[in-house]
C-alpha cells in the first residue's frame, strides 16, 4: 500500500515538473494563446496589467509618471516594462540629477549612463502625453540638448584623452581640460581630415612639408585656434614663425600658382619652342581671362620684344615693348574679349630698335564673366583725351574683379583675384605690376596674375568717398570716378574733363548687375598705362 502510494507521489510530481518545463519553455506560445482566446485575453490582460502596475508602482516613486504609465494599453505597457528593465535608467526617472551625469569623468560609467538616453527616446514614443512630461517636467529645461550630452558623454571622454595627446602642444593641456564638450567635438572632427597636422604637431618640423601640405597644417591650426582664443595663441607660440592665419587664408593661392607653374613646366618640356614656333598659353595662371602667355627658348640672349595687338571696330592698334629672358613667361594683355586677336610679335634691335624678326599670332579669347557691369560711352572727343587705359577696382560683396577698358568701352584686361583676398583696391606700381590691397594685406601680382609675394598689412591712405577726381597731366586733364549713382539703373561714371578747353572730353556710365553698393561697387578708378611702352587713346 506504501509502496502504491509512492509511486503516485512520484507520478504527480513528474507531471508537475513537466508542466512547469512546458509552461517555461512555451510561455510566448502560451501567452499568444491566452491573448487570442476571445474568453481567456480579458482575463490576460487584466492580471497582466496589474502584475505591471504592480511593478511600477514599486519601482517609479514619481506619482504623475506612474499615472500616464498606468495608463498605457497593455501592449505600450509591457514594452514600458522591458524598457524599464535598465535599472539606471530607472534610477535617473527618480533622481534626474543630470548635470552629475554630464560631469561624470569615467569611461565605463558613461557607457552605461549613455544607455539612458537611448532608453528615454523610446519611451518618448510611446505615447505624446510621456513624451511631454520627459521634455518638460522630468529635467524642466534644455531636455534635448541634455540627453544628447549624456549620449556623448563616452565619446567626449575618450576624445579629452585622445586630444591631449594629439596636441602635446606646451601649456595647453589646461585649456583642453576646460573646453566645453562642443568644442571639443569639433576639434576632434578637425583633427580626424588632417593627419599631416597631428604628425607637424608632435615633430614640428615644417621644413619637411611641401607647400600644398604646409597650407593644410595651417588651415586646420587655425580652425582650431578660432574655436578658443588661449588655444590659438599657443599654436601661435608652438608654430615658431610660421603665420598660420596668413597661411591659412592665402595659402591656396600660392598653391594654385604652384600647381599652373608645374603645368607649364610640364607641357613646355615637352617640346622644342621657337620664337617662330612658340609655346603659347591661354590665360596661364587662372586669374586673368584676356591675356596670353609665351615662352620659347632664346638661348640665353635676353631679347628685346614689342608686341602689338591689331585694333578692333575702329580703335587703334595696342602696342608695349617687353624684355624677355626665356625663364618668365611673355605677357600678352590688352585682347578683345570673345573675338580672335590679330597680334604681332617682333625681336628689336636694343640700340636701333629695328625689327630683326617677326611673328603673327591669332589668339581667340572669350565671353567675359557675366558678373562684369556693362559699359555704355556716352562721350569720346578724340585727340582729348588721355591716352591709356581706364583702370578699375571693381567689388563683389565677396570678391574683387579688378579690370580695364578703352575708350570705347571694350574690356581689355581682368584679373579674377579670387574670394580668397575679398574686396580689394588695385593699383599700378611699375610696368607688369600691381598692388592688390584688401582690408588687412597687400599683394604684388604681376600681369598675367602670378602672386609675386604678400607685403603684409598696411595702414590704407585711400579714402572711401563716391566721387574721386584725379589729374591728368599729359593731356592738362581731370578725371573723376564717381563710384555708386542710383538712379533708374545703378551705376558708375568716369568723366574726363579738358581743363584746356572747357569742356568734358570722356564720358562712360558703366552700368551695375545688381542694386545695392555692398553687392557691387567700383572703389576706385584711374587711367593707366596698361604696360610699359604702351600707345592706344
Amino acid at each position: 500500500m506504501i509502496k502504491k502510494e509512492k509511486i503516485i507521489v512520484l507520478v504527480i510530481s513528474a507531471v508537475i515538473i513537466l508542466t512547469s518545463l512546458t509552461i517555461l519553455l512555451k510561455k510566448d506560445q502560451i501567452e499568444q494563446k491566452f491573448k487570442s482566446s476571445k474568453n481567456l485575453s480579458s482575463v490576460y490582460e487584466a492580471n497582466e496589467k496589474k502584475r505591471i502596475e504592480k511593478r511600477f508602482n514599486a519601482k517609479i516613486k514619481n506619482d504623475k509618471l506612474r499615472g500616464i504609465l498606468n495608463s498605457l494599453s497593455i501592449d505600450k505597457l509591457e514594452i514600458a516594462n522591458t524598457i524599464m528593465e535598465n535599472d539606471k535608467l530607472v534610477e535617473f526617472l527618480n533622481a534626474p540629477n543630470i548635470q552629475e551625469y554630464i560631469d561624470n569623468v569615467d569611461y565605463e560609467k558613461a557607457v552605461e549612463n549613455s544607455k539612458i538616453a537611448k532608453s528615454l527616446k523610446e519611451l518618448e514614443l510611446l505615447s505624446p502625453e510621456l513624451e511631454r512630461y520627459l521634455k518638460d517636467e522630468l529635467l524642466q529645461n534644455n531636455y534635448a540638448k541634455s540627453i544628447q550630452k549624456l549620449k556623448d558623454r563616452p565619446e567626449v571622454i575618450k576624445t579629452r584623452k585622445r586630444i591631449t595627446k594629439l596636441l602635446p602642444i606646451k601649456s595647453t593641456k589646461n585649456t583642453l581640460e576646460n573646453l566645453s564638450e562642443n568644442e571639443l567635438m569639433k576639434i576632434s572632427e578637425i583633427l580626424s581630415k588632417s593627419p599631416i597636422t597631428i604628425e607637424f604637431v608632435e615633430k614640428k618640423d615644417i621644413r619637411k612639408y611641401n607647400l600644398n601640405q604646409i597650407v593644410e597644417i595651417s588651415k586646420t591650426l587655425y580652425q582650431i585656434g578660432k574655436i578658443n582664443p588661449e588655444l590659438a595663441i599657443e599654436i601661435e607660440e608652438m608654430a615658431n614663425g610660421l603665420n598660420i592665419r596668413k597661411a591659412a587664408l592665402y595659402g591656396d593661392l600660392y598653391v594654385k600658382d604652384e600647381e599652373f607653374e608645374n603645368i607649364i613646366n610640364k607641357e613646355y618640356e615637352k617640346g622644342n619652342y621657337t620664337f617662330e614656333n612658340p609655346f603659347i598659353k591661354y590665360n596661364p595662371y587662372g586669374r586673368t581671362p584676356l591675356s596670353y602667355g609665351i615662352k620659347y627658348n632664346n638661348k640665353g640672349v635676353e631679347d628685346l620684344i614689342r608686341v602689338t595687338v591689331l585694333g578692333i571696330g575702329g580703335m587703334p592698334n595696342f602696342s608695349y615693348i617687353h624684355k624677355y629672358n626665356g625663364y618668365q613667361m611673355l605677357p600678352i594683355v590688352g585682347l578683345y574679349p570673345k573675338k580672335e586677336n590679330v597680334v604681332l610679335l617682333e625681336v628689336l634691335n636694343p640700340k636701333s630698335k629695328t625689327v630683326l624678326k617677326s611673328l603673327k599670332l591669332k589668339l581667340k579669347t572669350f565671353p567675359v564673366d557675366d558678373r562684369l557691369p556693362a559699359i555704355s560711352i556716352e562721350k569720346r572727343v578724340s585727340g582729348s583725351i588721355q591716352p591709356g587705359f581706364n583702370l578699375v577696382s571693381y567689388n563683389l560683396k565677396e570678391e574683387a574683379i579688378p579690370f580695364a577698358f578703352d575708350s570705347m568701352g571694350n574690356m581689355r584686361y581682368i584679373l579674377k583675384t579670387g574670394k580668397d583676398i575679398r574686396r580689394a583696391r588695385i593699383e599700378k606700381i611699375e610696368p607688369g605690376i600691381w598692388d592688390i590691397k584688401n582690408d588687412e594685406d597687400k599683394f604684388q601680382l604681376n600681369i598675367l596674375g602670378k602672386i609675386l609675394g604678400r607685403i603684409g598689412r598696411e595702414e590704407s591712405k585711400d579714402k572711401d568717398e563716391n566721387k574721386k577726381t584725379k589729374y591728368l597731366v599729359r593731356n592738362n586733364n581731370l578725371l573723376t570716378v564717381t563710384s555708386y549713382m542710383d538712379g533708374s539703373y545703378p551705376s558708375a561714371l568716369f568723366s574726363e574733363y579738358g581743363l584746356d578747353s572747357k569742356e568734358e572730353v570722356f564720358r562712360a556710365v558703366i552700368y551695375y548687375d545688381k542694386d545695392g553698393a555692398d553687392e557691387n561697387i567700383i572703389q576706385d578708378g584711374e587711367r593707366v598705362m596698361l604696360y610699359e611702352g604702351d600707345s592706344e587713346e
